[in-house]
């Protein structure tokens, strides 16, 4: 294998191509080889002590019962839905589990016969609600707040089972034109139920709001301002996060001042909570989708992420600077205010003492999708991240950093030389500046000393000189 030569800062050489040569990343060996750690967490409602086992009652399917009965059997079916089985024991209510699925099944297939739904009431939908809230609407676990680092962790509801029946009844009931009539109260809470430590369940409140806003026009202002409301108290998940961008893109520019107003008040704030790893790249995401329909709002999300930069917070940094990557990679053409403000960002993960957050801002500064904002902007970009590329080179305590740093600066280099060359220069002329007053303090050393060796030699008694602090004898 060649020996890699490591470029030397102080004579920076042109390439003409392609960018220097990078050396292979050293593998970190890890404390524990083949250690994988996979949790997975299981919880249920809880009940109180019951005498022997939940009855559920049974009934027949719509298809077998005639159509004057299906009023009737649809309350039926809801009532004893109504009923919770426990799950916090695989032993306990074995026959009810069973005889619910099945009558939860018989409600979903009665939603797409043409017969049921003729003879269906405002009045029986009232009540298939209630069922609905019974089952879904719960008290939801938080999440650990101590797991290991390296650790593959899964929620998981035990009765899941049910609660995936029972949001299938529900989407199947928006076939009916009676779902228009849904409660805010009941559509908050759907909403709230995709915080959910459980993935599966966030997914189904996901689907459901994808169907309901897209069939139901007159309740989207109220399902953006519950999100709005959830979001601006740092309450988020990924799901909501996916469901929310789908709602941006069919967004007509220019945005609504309540859009812009969801971006700034809302969305933009997620990025400071300590949960922000959950949702992050769903996050970055629906800002792009708000910046494609008003470029404007590149510069904000910019200036936002570098006000709030997490000045302690690897694993923040890390985070922020893979946002300012996607959004500089899914745009051609940006303000010189944005620019300033992503490329600030960069180059403070540049300086980092943490290996990994530096290095994952040098490799989006090295990056090829950038080329072209290089060469647009040379000297606001370089002016931007110079001097503190300039000190990683110099001084970064891995030698990794140090080289790429080198890299980066002959990069910049080949793209506007006479640009770089000017702040090479500026920066030598400030160095030699900071030198001068050091010289000069030591050339009037130099000469007190000399007045001092004089003088102590016409008077015995002198036997010391003070010089600020500094006593020579």
């Amino acid at each position: 294998m060649n020996k890699i030569t490591k470029p030397n800062v102080n004579k920076l050489t042109r390439f003409n191509s392609k960018p220097p040569t990078r050396p292979p990343r050293r593998v970190i060996p890890k404390a524990e080889l083949g250690l994988t750690v996979d949790l997975t967490f299981n919880w249920s409602r809880k009940f109180g002590h019951r005498d022997g086992d939940l009855v559920i009652k049974g009934s027949k399917s719509f298809e077998e019962m005639p159509q004057n009965e299906y009023a009737k059997l649809f309350l039926h079916k809801c009532k004893e839905c109504s009923k919770l089985c426990d799950f916090s024991d695989a032993n306990i209510d074995g026959k009810a589990k069973v005889t619910k699925s099945i009558l939860l099944k018989h409600l979903t297939q009665c939603f797409s016969m043409v017969g049921f739904m003729k003879i269906l009431t405002a009045e029986m939908m009232t009540e298939f609600y209630k069922m609905v809230s019974t089952n879904l609407f719960r008290a939801l676990p938080r999440y650990p707040e101590a797991v290991p680092v390296d650790a593959k962790v899964s929620f998981y509801d035990n009765s899941w089972p049910h609660l995936s029946l029972v949001y299938q009844v529900l989407n199947a009931s928006l076939s009916s034109h009676f779902a228009a009539n849904i409660t805010p109260t009941f559509i908050y809470k759907i909403i709230s139920n995709g915080l959910s430590i459980d993935p599966s369940e966030r997914v189904a409140v996901r689907d459901f709001l994808h169907s309901y806003y897209s069939r139901f026009m007159g309740q989207r202002v109220m399902i953006r301002t519950d999100i709005f409301g959830l979001f601006s108290m740092g309450q988020a998940s990924l799901e909501l996060l996916d469901f929310f961008s789908s709602i941006v893109q069919g967004f007509n520019p220019p945005l609504k001042a309540d859009h812009v107003k969801f971006f700034n008040q809302a969305l933009l704030p997620l990025y400071t909570y300590s949960e922000l790893n959950r949702y992050s790249k769903a996050l970055t995401s629906c800002v792009c989708k708000f910046c494609e329909k008003n470029f404007n709002l590149i510069s904000v999300a910019f200036d936002y992420l570098y006000k709030h930069w997490p000045l302690q917070d690897s694993k923040k940094q890390k985070i922020y600077i893979d946002s300012v990557k996607i959004i500089l990679f899914s745009f051609d053409k940006f303000s010189d205010t944005s620019l300033r403000r992503a490329f600030a960002i960069l180059a403070e993960g540049v300086r980092s003492d943490n290996v990994d957050v530096a290095e994952i801002a040098l490799d989006t500064l090295l990056a090829e999708n950038l080329v072209l904002v290089y060469k647009q902007n040379p000297r606001l970009i370089f002016t931007t991240i110079f001097e503190k590329l300039y000190k990683s080179a110099k001084s970064h305590w891995d030698e990794d950093i140090k080289t790429d740093s080198i890299a980066a600066l002959q990069i910049l280099s080949e793209i506007d030389p006479n640009i770089f060359g000017e702040l090479n220069n500026a920066h030598k002329d400030k160095k030699n500046t900071k030198k001068a007053p050091v010289k000069e303090a030591s050339a009037l050393k130099t000469n007190w000393m000399q007045v001092f060796n004089l003088a102590k030699k016409n008077d015995q008694a002198i036997k010391t000189l003070r010089l600020d602090t500094a006593v020579i004898q």
